[in-house]
């Protein structure tokens, strides 16, 4: 919005009254001529709007027949305020250069703006327009609407529509949402034992049971069956679902050398400078940082009211990483290897734990520490039905 006005003011706008007859055909003729016009008010039985130099031109022609009568009530703008101050070449030519700048870098992009995302991040947006060279930095006149939104909808099925439009420099992404949700056709199936175990509690919601409660089962046997036969001699297969629950036994190890490599990160803190311009990046050191490190990069951009320039500092906070032997005693390498089994259990799901029994054995400097773990947990798989035709 701020830099059409000022493309109005560089191209110099009038205030017109339009009276007589029927003011309001001025409209309609502005519009079947394609004379742009803006600010339109009614007041007191007159039109009033704004338009450009060309525009009022066009009008004084276009009117005719009309019965409406113009009239420029006030003029704004730069070429108005050349002529008042024609004598001061030197305030002109100056005024002259600076709009030709101006001029020049509101032909770029200067930010990107996403519009109409909810689950959608902007910088997933951003990084799509991106991937196919919409960028702040481009020239304006590259960007094809329709190439680059079919582009972009290739490569994603979160969005089922999206355009482009241009406000003076600011690039404005408007983005609708697929939120059409892709039901998957379940095949027909089983759920068997992953494992041996004494089935504690069952919960199905589909599919006929095929076990008992405290009854036995192995690896690979039938829970839940997903055929129904019917009388008659009839079936029909479905896609079983549920939860069998079962006590059982397993064995997890972890193992670990009593001498380790570790990563060392150093205190000393290496900057390196980074200038954006226009997206065009212009390196602000000289040689490079060699090895393993860890880097933080922070962006310092120039902004007001949410618009910001497209020329920013990049700073990268590099702190350099050494790797170093360390010896572990056995009592710390044990400590470690427990804490995985921790882990290791959580992630087995079970829903209770009754009894673990570790065993720790070192053998030519390595530590190895076995669990064996009774529980109860879920052991249904899901195995698709095979159907002859």
């Amino acid at each position: 919005m701020l830099f059409l006005k000022f493309f109005r003011f560089l191209k110099g706008s009038i205030k017109v009254k339009a009276y007589g007859g029927f003011p309001e055909r001025i409209i309609n003729i502005c519009y079947k001529k394609q004379i742009s016009i803006w600010n339109i008010k009614n007041k007191n039985e007159n039109i009033y709007f704004y338009t450009d130099v060309n525009g009022f031109k066009n009008l004084r022609y276009a009117k005719r027949n009309s019965g409406v009568k113009l009239k420029a009530v006030n003029k704004y703008g730069f070429p108005f305020f050349a002529v008042k101050r024609k004598d001061r070449y030197g305030l002109i030519i100056g005024a002259v250069i600076f709009f030709a700048v101006i001029n020049f870098l509101s032909s770029f992009v200067w930010n990107i703006n996403i519009v109409g995302n909810k689950n959608i991040s902007d910088s997933e947006v951003i990084k799509l327009c991106n991937s196919i060279g919409i960028k702040e930095g481009m020239k304006r006149t590259k960007i094809e609407s329709a190439l680059m939104r079919n582009e972009i909808l290739l490569k994603t099925n979160k969005i089922s529509w999206i355009s482009f439009n241009v406000e003076g420099s600011v690039l404005n992404v408007n983005v609708s949402e697929n939120n059409v949700i892709e039901k998957t056709k379940k095949e027909p199936s089983n759920l068997i034992a992953k494992s041996d175990g004494i089935i504690k509690k069952i919960e199905v919601r589909n599919g006929e049971i095929a076990v008992k409660i405290n009854g036995t089962v192995k690896k690979g046997d039938l829970l839940v069956s997903g055929i129904t036969e019917y009388e008659g001699g009839l079936s029909s297969f479905i896609n079983s679902s549920g939860e069998v629950y079962a006590e059982t036994e397993k064995e997890i190890s972890v193992s670990t050398p009593l001498t380790v490599t570790e990563t060392v990160t150093e205190e000393k803190e290496y900057n390196r400078y980074m200038l954006t311009f226009f997206g065009i990046d212009i390196p602000l050191y000289l040689g490079s940082i060699k090895g393993d490190y860890d880097i933080n990069i922070t962006e310092k951009k120039i902004e007001h009211n949410g618009f910001y320039a497209p020329v920013f500092i990049t700073k990268a906070e590099i702190h350099k990483k050494n790797k170093v032997l360390k010896k572990l005693t056995y009592n710390q390498a044990k400590e470690i290897l427990t804490e995985e089994l921790n882990k290791k259990q959580k992630e087995e799901n079970y829903i209770s734990v009754s009894k673990t029994i570790d065993k720790a054995e070192l053998k030519e400097n390595r530590l190895t520490v076995t669990r064996k773990i009774t529980g109860v947990e879920n052991i249904a798989v899901e195995e698709k039905i095979k159907i002859s035709k």
